[in-house]
């Protein structure tokens, strides 16, 4: 749903203009959010559960419409990331020390593997959102469902049900 946000909010913080076509895109992609949560079904559906899920997306567009206002005052891709960096590093580090285990030389090995790809990463999307469109860039985080739902299905053999799949169809069409 971060993308819907973002697409909604860019309209109204950053005075981007989104045409009607994107604006059915954003319904269309919200009844497909209404599918996959069924907040009718009752019991089944822990509805404080996906209330946090939304508030976790709001807030990512919120960071990407951030990027976006520091890219527009000339702050570089660079930078953006590295702030971003330390402050995650700090609050992890916080957060951690009740619990920490000391890794291994494989599993730190794996871990700066990660670090490092996950920079990378960040660094070319952050560029992307400083320099681009949003409502244009956004959409391609769509992506991201399909490959969720393709290694659930290989992984953990879950596969999506009726009503997900449908809205899974609906949200990555619109």
């Amino acid at each position: 749903t971060m993308p819907l946000f973002l697409t909604a909010l860019a309209t109204l913080l950053l005075k981007e203009k989104v045409g009607w076509r994107r604006r059915t895109a954003v319904g269309v992609g919200f009844l497909g959010v209404l599918f996959m949560a069924q907040p009718q079904a009752g019991e089944e559906t822990d509805l404080v559960a996906v209330g946090l899920v939304l508030f976790g997306a709001f807030a990512w567009a919120m960071a990407m419409l951030s990027i976006k206002a520091l890219g527009d005052k000339g702050e570089p891709a660079i930078a953006i990331v590295a702030w971003f960096a330390i402050g995650s590093a700090v609050i992890a580090a916080v957060l951690t020390v009740p619990v920490w285990v000391t890794p291994n030389w494989w599993q730190l090995g794996l871990l700066i593997t990660i670090g490092v790809v996950s920079a990378g990463a960040q660094l070319m999307m952050t560029e992307a959102y400083r320099t681009g469109e949003t409502t244009l860039i956004a959409p391609f985080e769509y992506s991201q469902i399909l490959w969720t739902a393709a290694l659930g299905a290989l992984i953990w053999y879950e596969m999506p049900d009726g009503w997900d799949a449908l809205g899974i169809s609906l949200l990555v069409g619109a």
